[in-house]
Parts: structure tokens; C-alpha cells; sequence
């Protein structure tokens, strides 16, 4: 699954391009293109989409078969990026055989190398549920014609998106969308956690729902490697947005536009995410059309939030499921604001800015 570009029509093909520096049966090293960005000007270290993107290119670039896609992806976040040097990575071959491929990738960066990043990435043979039911049909059909009992039968299931899926995938032209990093990913949230705040019993907030409507502001069709350029927009959005609406599940309302400075001291709290897992369940999806962010906070506690997110197409096709956790430290404001509900700051299992 060759990743390399010299030059691009595709903005995260090349924003995540990268040149072989040295190779040995092993392993292999790249260099960036382009040093990583922040999600906006002026934020510190670099934004987590940026590492999770450009990990995944160099592990792709390094696996030869052509069929092998990615389908899952491990990683921490050792270290913030630098957004004024390009990043080293060298990827290590960890296993090749008929079905499966294993990279483990490490991320340097900056004046001795300081290690930034690590991904353990896995990649697998025909990850196409339609094309693999269809094989299994075609398959079944035969050895029944044949006289025979086809005993190899297709079976899939997945979850449902939540309530706001059904309730606003139909209406989206009915809301102002947000476009932010960069003019490089959109939003449309819903309204439904934006009117007031509302108190919450904490026994019950790892279990509300939250979920928006996201898309990749890029053509991958214009890609020199499209299939490749495809799962980077997904991970490129994956870290995007949701880990700042933890103070939802505490009962504080969210904005719908971004851009409503009454919104800024919701979000004006530390945070920074410390892992982050992907699997690809499927190959058959386009971030740059309108996706589906389905996800809950399912535990705080010790400054730590985990975040689990299922990404579904518009059609409902359940194609990734990404977890992350991250360090969350709240203000004064949030926590006065939260003991106003009627919840006790002592029982949210955080610490204060």
C-alpha cells in the first residue's frame, strides 16, 4: 500500500507527504514534507490529527502489497509536536505475512531527536465487507449447485448510531456549518445540548449520547494514491473536536457555532490527549463527504477522560471505531458553573487548572 507522492492534487496527500531517507530490509526511515501545524495559529504543540495522519502514511508507505489497507492503529502521544521542524519517523517492519502486516512506527523530532510519538499499526488483506459478502455468495451458490451444502455463510452485524443520527442526517443544509484547522475540516452540531445548562447525575453521565455531523474539506479523487489518502482524512478528523465537549456530560451546554465568543470560557480549560486507537472496520467510506461522529464520555476520573467514538457513513454504515483518553484539567469557572447544578466539583474526579 505505497503512500508516497512527489506532488499531490490532494491537500492531505500532500500536507502529509513524505521521502524515504534510509531503508534496510528491517526497517525504514521518512521525513516529513511539511512540519506538522497546530489546529489553529497560536495553539501550542501540534495538532493530534496531524501525528495520528502522518504515522499512518509512513507505516503505509512501507508495506508493498497493494491490497493491504489499514485496520486498526494503536498510539500514545509521548511528547508535543514542534510546528517549526519536520518530523522523522522510522518505522520498524514488524511482520509480514499472507493476510497480515505489523509496523511499529516512532515519531523524532527537534535537536537530538526527542521521541514524540509511537504507533503500532496493523494492516490486513480485503477489508471490504460488500465485496467480501458478495465472494461468500458467489461461493455458497456454487457448491449448492454443485450438489453440496454451503456451510461458509456471510454474517456481519454493528450497532446503531444514536438518536441524533436519524433525527438530523436529513437535515443538514438546515445548519450553519464550522470550518476550522486550517479550512481543513467542517462540523455541523446539533442543537440539542445548546439551550441551558442543565444538572447532571454523574451515575448517568458516561451514558448521554453526544454525536455531529463532520467532513474532510479535501478531494481524494485527486490523490496519486486515493485508497491511501482515504484513511488519512479519517485519521486526520479523528482527534477533531469532541475530547473540548466533555463539559457537556457535566451539564453545561455546547455551543452550535464555534465562533459564539459567549461559548469561549466553556472551552478555555486544559486538555490534551494521551492515546488514541483506531479500527477500520471497512474501506468503504469518503471522509470529504458528510460523516457521522456517534460518542459518550465513559469514565472521568484521576484527570483522565475516556472517549469512545463510532464514525458511521450518512447511509448508516458503521466503517471506524476510535478511543482516546486524555488529561483534562478544568477552571474555576466550569467547576463554579457545574457546582451550581446541584453536583459537587469533589465527586467530577478532576483536578482544577
Amino acid at each position: 500500500m505505497k503512500a508516497l507522492a512527489e506532488s499531490s492534487g490532494s491537500k492531505i496527500e500532500e500536507k502529509f507527504a513524505l521521502s524515504v531517507t534510509d531503508s534496510t530490509p528491517s526497517s525504514t526511515t521518512l521525513e516529513g514534507k511539511h512540519p506538522l501545524q497546530p489546529f489553529r495559529k497560536g495553539a501550542r504543540g501540534t495538532f493530534g490529527g496531524e501525528l495520528v495522519a502522518q504515522a499512518l502514511n509512513a507505516a503505509c508507505a512501507t508495506v508493498e502489497v497493494p491490497e493491504f489497507t489499514p485496520h486498526s492503529l494503536h498510539l500514545y502521544f509521548v511528547k508535543a509536536g514542534l510546528d517549526d521542524t519536520t518530523m522523522v519517523w522510522q518505522v520498524q517492519h514488524v511482520s509480514d505475512t499472507k493476510n497480515y502486516a505489523n509496523r511499529l512506527v516512532q515519531g523524532f523530532q527537534g535537536t537530538g531527536g526527542r521521541l514524540v510519538y509511537v504507533c503500532q499499526v496493523s494492516f490486513t488483506r480485503a477489508n471490504h465487507s460488500e465485496h467480501r459478502i458478495k465472494a461468500a455468495e458467489e461461493k455458497a451458490a456454487a457448491v449448492v449447485q454443485a450438489g453440496g451444502i454451503a456451510r461458509e455463510l456471510p454474517v456481519q452485524f454493528q450497532t446503531k448510531p444514536n438518536f441524533l443520527f436519524e433525527k438530523y442526517r436529513n437535515r443538514l443544509d438546515e445548519f450553519n456549518s464550522h470550518i476550522h484547522t486550517f479550512d481543513m475540516l467542517e462540523h455541523i452540531t446539533p442543537p440539542d445540548y445548546s439551550y441551558r445548562d442543565q444538572k447532571t447525575d454523574l451515575g448517568a453521565a458516561g451514558n448521554k449520547q453526544f454525536g455531529f455531523f463532520f467532513r474532510v474539506r479535501d478531494d481524494w479523487r485527486k490523490a496519486q494514491n486515493p485508497t491511501t489518502t482515504r484513511f488519512l482524512q479519517l485519521a486526520f478528523a479523528s482527534d477533531s473536536a469532541y475530547l473540548g465537549t466533555v463539559v457537556g456530560a457535566l451539564g453545561l451546554r455546547l455551543p452550535v457555532d464555534m465562533k459564539d465568543p459567549a461559548m469561549l470560557p466553556t472551552f478555555a480549560f486544559f486538555r490534551v490527549s494521551l492515546d488514541h486507537t483506531i479500527y477500520f472496520h471497512d474501506l468503504d467510506f469518503d471522509p470529504a463527504s458528510w460523516m457521522f461522529l456517534d460518542y459518550k464520555f465513559s469514565r472521568l476520573n484521576n484527570d483522565r477522560v475516556l472517549c469512545q467514538c463510532i464514525v458511521y457513513t450518512l447511509e448508516g454504515k458503521m466503517v471506524a471505531l476510535v478511543i482516546q483518553e486524555g488529561l483534562v484539567y478544568f477552571t474555576d469557572e466550569i467547576l463554579g458553573r457545574v457546582k451550581r447544578l446541584g453536583v459537587d466539583g469533589d465527586d467530577l474526579g478532576v483536578s482544577k487548572l
